[in-house]
C-alpha cells in the first residue's frame, strides 16, 4: 500500500520513465534479451533534474575505428535500443535539440550481451544558424578575448562558432582530421576519443602542440585525452597556430616552436 501511495503521488512522467526502465531491467535479468541475435544496448534518455523523457534524441554507438555501427531515435518515453553486429569496445553518443550532448563509455559489449544505459541530458540554449536573439554570452566572451581581432589578422587557422555549429564531429579530435590546410595530423589507427592531435612540421615529421582551454594549459596523455579536456558540446571556437610563422598571442607558450591550439568554451568555465 505504501508503494501504491508513493506512485500515485509521483508525476506521470516519472511513472512512465520508471515503468520503462524497470521493464528493461526485467528483460535483461530474465533472459528475454536472448531472443535478439547479437548484442544490444538500450535504456532511457531523460532530462537532468526533471526526469522528463526526451523524444527524438539521436543515440549513436561508435566503435574504436570511429565508425557509427548503430544508431536510433528515442521514442515518446525516451526509450532507445541499438544493436551492434559484433562484440567489442564502444562509446555511446547522445544528442538532442535543446540539450547538451553527452557520451557514455567506453565500455565492452560481449556476444549476446545486454547492457542498459540511462542518459541524463542537461538543458542548453538552442542555436539556430543565421538567427541571433539578444546577446550571445559566448560571442561576447570571444570578442573580449580578442578572438575576432586575431581572426581578421589571418595569422593562423580559425574555427568560428558557425564552423563548430555545422560540424558533425562526435569527438573533438575529429575537428582536425581534415588537416586544416595541411596543419594537423590525427593517426587514423588510434581510438577516436583518445587520439592525439599533432602538427605537421614544416621540415617534415610531426610535433605535439600545446593545448589551452579558456587560457589554461592542458596536460594531455593517454589517460586524459583532448576529448576529455574539451568535449565537442563545450566548444565555442578554436584557434590553431602552427609555428614558427604562425604564433599565438605572447601569453601562450609553445614547445620547441611547434605551436599551440587555443579552445574557447561556450560557458567560459
Amino acid at each position: 500500500m505504501k508503494r501504491v501511495a508513493f506512485l500515485v503521488m509521483a508525476s506521470q512522467q516519472k511513472i512512465q520513465g520508471l515503468a520503462v526502465f524497470m521493464a528493461l531491467i526485467m528483460m535483461a535479468s530474465s533472459g528475454l534479451g536472448s531472443r535478439v541475435s547479437g548484442q544490444i544496448v538500450q535504456g532511457l534518455v531523460v532530462e537532468l533534474g526533471t526526469d522528463r523523457p526526451i523524444q527524438l534524441a539521436t543515440v549513436s554507438l561508435i566503435a574504436t575505428t570511429g565508425d557509427t555501427v548503430a544508431s536510433a531515435l528515442t521514442d515518446e518515453n525516451g526509450f532507445y535500443s541499438v544493436m551492434p553486429e559484433d562484440e567489442g569496445t564502444f562509446m555511446l553518443v547522445v544528442r538532442a535539440l535543446g540539450h547538451r550532448g553527452k557520451r557514455e563509455g567506453p565500455f565492452e559489449i560481449e556476444a549476446q550481451g545486454v547492457r542498459i544505459v540511462r542518459i541524463n541530458l542537461d538543458k542548453a540554449p538552442v542555436n539556430i544558424e543565421g538567427i541571433t536573439v539578444g546577446v550571445d554570452p559566448a560571442d561576447f566572451r570571444l570578442h573580449s578575448t580578442g578572438f575576432y581581432e586575431r581572426l581578421e589578422n589571418e595569422k593562423g587557422y580559425f574555427l568560428t562558432p558557425e564552423d563548430i555549429f555545422r560540424s558533425t564531429a562526435f569527438f573533438t579530435q575529429e575537428l582536425f582530421r581534415g588537416g586544416l590546410d595541411g596543419r594537423t595530423y590525427v593517426n587514423p589507427t588510434e581510438v577516436p576519443w583518445n587520439a592525439a592531435v599533432r602538427f605537421r612540421a614544416l621540415m617534415g615529421g610531426t610535433c605535439t602542440p600545446r593545448v589551452y582551454v579558456d587560457g589554461v594549459f592542458q596536460y594531455l596523455d593517454e589517460r586524459y585525452s583532448l576529448d576529455a579536456a574539451i568535449p565537442m558540446d563545450r566548444i565555442a571556437a578554436v584557434e590553431v597556430y602552427r609555428g614558427p610563422f604562425e604564433q599565438p598571442p605572447p601569453r601562450y607558450h609553445t614547445t620547441g616552436g611547434c605551436g599551440a591550439i587555443l579552445f574557447w568554451t561556450r560557458d567560459g568555465q
